[in-house]
């Protein structure tokens, strides 16, 4: 997509050329900006320093002082005219937009650091955040904890003091805004990704290069008031490091419409304006032609909404160990309580948001607008592309009109219709063995899930759950709409039915009518060699961890964060030939308050890699498995892990799927 240029090689004419001019430029702008002076137009909107004249009126100095919105779209909305025997022109096209200024978004960007930075209320922060209005939907988005960008602060500073010039890419088109080019980056990685914004900040005059970059930071900081240059705030965006003692939680408070936890009108402010547009223009159209329109011949809308700051809530169980007491309590106010058994599987959790547009018309066939898959904590997942196909004959199943009727809450409205989201619950996998004796390969699972340019071929969806929007968003079902879970395994097998394929498929469910039931699965489990088993309580959803699910593993696993490491001489093929290396021997973590040593489960590439580089495994996390605890042999009242091995090492920092 780009191209970097080596330092010796002659610049032709086209390349974006690092200017130390615009350092220069920078540099005096930086020695103007006096903490007395506020900053300029952006930083006297909010400083407070600016000086007005005694005679000067209130609303004089609130017009002065109104901060410019460089980033908002203005649209104009237009009446059609009335027919009078020919058909009405169509809407005139919005207004353009005033191009924005980097440079200033990023000056008022570290105006709010060093402001809040400054405060040691919480209430004053929030105060000061909510100020800046203009900076809403970069700051929020730059947040998003389940948001992942492919760049850190280290490896972009290290690929921009390699990096001379920088070519554009035939048709390649420089993003617009900031939260434009931010927007972008999930969607690309590696070397693309970084070029991408190498343009980026150097056709804005953001980078000039690092003897510029010192230059320009040695003026800011001759002013005295701790303001950095565009870059360095830049760089703290990427990093979501702007280290003023506030971070995503702290933002639910000041914008709560925006990050909320899935009140109504929060869930009809995510949708972007993308979506309710294309639907305003379908109304239009069908009040212009009085005739139905094909829907499906449309160019499908995206209801594509970020994810929340707050984490949305998934059902998570608790563990669960023989000989199952806790199933067969007496619950309060008596009577028994219905469990169902099934298969837990060696998969990654998935969950699937498919946005479907209801039409007014019953006579006018559902059509799905979105899909998203994610993970249990928020993240996309782009490598399940291969299921939406089968996913999509979800629209035409039947009864899912009345369904989503049923569900007080919408994703977007319109005069056509409504969008009502559907959300799927189920684990993906990677099969090494089919049909119906199935096997599962959880580290090929995690690999190939993560990435982002490649779907995997042949992915397996095990659904465990459906149910619409309104109870998933609710944590809790609502009183009086609440669905119990073999009600909605009723529809999730007819779902999985009408989809008729292998890819999609439903975890057979075993009621629990007595111990024996119980001992039956679990030798079941143990002799297919399944990953153990789950149980389910017969209630409406929690989408929390709770005792309504409980799991039952033969080995057992968790997340440990890798203290160190040994290294020894070891005998290991590389190139199917063996040798003798200095190889990662085990990894030290803490278990309960003591270190416990782990060495089994690694691949020769990953011994040799990690006594290489130890960065690569020291401090990040990594999921090991263990088939029980036991008492340490050499210290009393310390509890050791039994057998433990890795499973996964999460090189990224820590697990995020």
């Amino acid at each position: 997509m780009f191209r970097v240029a080596a330092r010796s090689v002659a610049r032709p004419a086209g390349l974006l050329v690092a200017s130390r001019a615009a350092a220069r430029a920078w540099s005096t702008t930086a020695r103007r900006l006096t903490a007395e002076e506020g900053g300029g137009p952006l930083f006297a909107a909010r400083s407070g320093t600016t000086t007005t004249s005694k005679d000067e009126s209130k609303a004089e100095r609130n017009a002065k002082a109104k901060p410019p919105t460089p980033s908002v779209t203005t649209t104009t909305t237009r009446t059609p005219p009335k027919a009078t025997g020919n058909k009405a022109p169509p809407p005139s096209p919005p207004p353009a937009p005033a191009p924005e200024d980097p440079l200033a978004v990023l000056a008022c960007v570290d105006e709010l650091r060093r402001r809040t930075a400054a405060e040691n209320s919480r209430q004053r922060k929030v105060e000061i955040i909510r100020e800046y209005e203009d900076l809403r939907e970069l700051i929020s988005f730059v947040y998003q904890p389940h948001i992942r960008l492919g760049v850190s602060p280290r490896n972009l500073q290290s690929f921009l003091s390699s990096a001379d010039v920088v070519q554009h890419a035939e048709g390649y088109t420089s993003p617009r805004t900031l939260i434009d080019l931010f927007r972008s980056l999930p969607g690309l990685s590696g070397h693309t990704l970084r070029y991408a914004i190498t343009d980026y900040l150097v056709t804005n005059k953001i980078w000039c290069g690092p003897e510029a970059e010192r230059e320009a930071a040695a003026a800011a900081a001759a002013v005295r008031d701790g303001r950095e240059t565009p870059y360095a705030t830049f760089v703290r965006l990427v990093g979501r490091s702007l280290n003023a003692g506030w971070g995503a939680n702290t933002l639910t408070t000041v914008w709560p419409d925006v990050v909320g936890e899935g009140a109504p009108a929060t869930v009809k402010k995510e949708a972007p304006v993308k979506v309710t547009r294309q639907l305003r223009e379908e109304a239009v159209e069908e009040e212009e032609d009085n005739q139905h329109v094909e829907e499906e011949a449309a160019a499908p809308a995206s209801t594509h909404a970020p994810i929340n700051l707050k984490s949305f809530k998934v059902a998570l169980g608790t563990t669960i160990t023989a000989p199952f007491a806790e199933l067969f309590k007496t619950p309060r106010g008596g009577g028994i309580n219905t469990w169902y058994a099934s298969r837990k599987l060696d998969g990654v959790r998935c969950i699937t948001f498919v946005d479907v547009l209801v039409p007014k018309s019953t006579a006018r066939p559902l059509r799905i607008v979105d899909m998203q898959f994610l993970s249990r904590s928020g993240n996309h997942f782009t490598s399940l592309d291969n299921l939406r196909a089968p996913l999509d004959k979800v629209a035409s199943l039947p009864g899912l009109r009345a369904w989503l009727d049923a569900d007080p809450l919408a994703i977007a409205q319109s005069g056509v219709g409504v969008v009502k989201r559907l959300v799927l619950d189920g684990e993906a996998c990677v099969l090494v063995k089919h049909g119906a004796d199935f096997e599962e390969d959880f580290h090929a699972t995690v690999s190939q899930v993560k990435r982002k340019d490649t779907p995997i071929a042949n992915p397996a969806y095990f659904l465990l759950d459906v149910l619409p929007w309104h109870e998933f968003a609710g944590v809790q079902a609502k009183p009086g709409l609440a669905s119990t879970f073999m009600e909605r395994n009723a529809r999730l097998n007819s779902l999985v039915e009408h989809c008729g394929t292998p890819s999609v498929r439903a975890v057979e469910q075993t009621r629990v009518t007595g111990q024996e039931v119980v001992d039956d699965m679990v030798e079941r489990a143990v002799e297919s060699g399944w990953e153990g088993l789950v149980f389910r309580l017969d209630a409406p959803y929690k989408g929390k961890r709770s005792k309504d699910v409980f799991k039952f593993k033969n080995w057992q696993d968790a997340e440990y964060t890798v203290l160190s490491l040994d290294t020894s001489v070891q005998r290991l093929p590389v190139d199917g030939v063996y040798g003798e290396y200095e190889a990662c021997a085990n990894v030290w973590i803490e278990h309960k308050g003591h270190r416990v040593s782990v060495g089994s489960g690694f691949t020769p590439d990953q011994r040799l890699r990690y006594a290489r580089d130890p960065s690569l495994i020291v401090g990040r996390q990594i999921t090991v498995e263990y088939f029980e605890e036991s008492p340490s042999e050499k210290r009393d009242g310390v509890m050791s892990l039994r057998f433990p091995r890795v499973k996964e090492v999460w090189e990224e920092g820590k697990r995020d799927i």
